[in-house]
C-alpha cells in the first residue's frame, strides 16, 4: 500500500457507508479501531478519497524505520502527524483548522489515566480521551472500520454517532468500546 501505484491502491480499496460526511465543514473525528488494516484505512481515506487527516503516533526507537512508516503514511500529503507526547493540544487544533482526526484508542496510559469499563464483557482499563476530544473540539464523532478481504481492503464508514458526547465520561467510554466491540 505505501509502496505501489496509485491505480494498484484504489483497485484494492472499496468502500460503504456515506462518505459525504466529509462535506460537512463541522469538525469531525473518525474513531479507527486499532485492527489489521488501521494503515490501509487511513491511506484509503487520505489518497484515495482525498480527506486530509490526523493521527497520533508513537515515535519510534529507530530513526529509519521511523521515517519509512512516515513516508508510506503520508504518500498523499494529506497527512499531519502528531507525536504522543505532544498532548492534546495539537489534536484539538487540527480540529479546529477543519481537518479531520484519525483516532485509533490502544494506548495504555497506566490506572491513574484510565477507567476500568466492559469490553467485551470484561473489564479493561480504557482512555477516556474520545469523549474528551469530542466536547473540547466540538466534534462529532464516527467509526471507521477497516478490514482485510481476498482482494484488498473494506472501509465500512458508520453514521456518526448521536447524543454524543455526554455528561458521563463512564458512559461515554463505555460507548466506545461497545461501538469497537461490534
Amino acid at each position: 500500500l505505501w509502496h505501489a501505484p496509485e491505480s494498484v491502491v484504489n483497485k484494492r480499496m472499496g468502500f460503504s457507508g456515506d462518505f459525504t460526511v466529509f462535506d460537512d465543514p463541522r469538525p469531525l473525528i473518525v474513531l479507527a479501531p486499532h485492527f489489521i488494516g488501521l494503515d490501509a484505512g487511513g491511506l484509503a481515506m487520505t489518497q484515495v478519497k482525498g480527506i486530509s487527516m490526523a493521527f497520533v503516533f508513537v515515535p519510534l526507537r529507530n530513526r529509519f524505520v521511523e521515517d519509512w512508516v512516515m513516508r508510506g503514511r503520508n504518500r498523499s500529503g494529506r497527512v499531519r502527524s502528531v507525536p504522543r507526547n505532544d498532548g492534546a493540544l495539537p489534536l484539538l487544533q487540527v480540529l479546529k483548522e477543519g481537518m479531520r482526526l484519525h483516532y485509533s484508542p490502544d494506548m495504555d496510559f497506566g490506572p491513574q489515566e484510565s477507567l476500568f469499563v466492559p469490553f467485551m464483557g470484561v473489564n479493561a482499563a480504557t482512555v477516556p480521551s474520545l469523549s474528551r476530544f469530542a466536547r473540547l473540539g466540538r466534534a462529532q464523532v464516527l467509526t471507521l472500520v477497516t478490514r482485510m478481504t481476498p482482494h484488498g481492503y473494506e472501509m465500512n464508514l458508520q453514521e456518526a454517532w448521536d447524543n454524543f458526547p455526554t455528561a458521563n465520561l463512564f458512559d461515554d467510554t463505555l460507548r466506545m468500546n461497545a461501538e469497537l466491540a461490534e
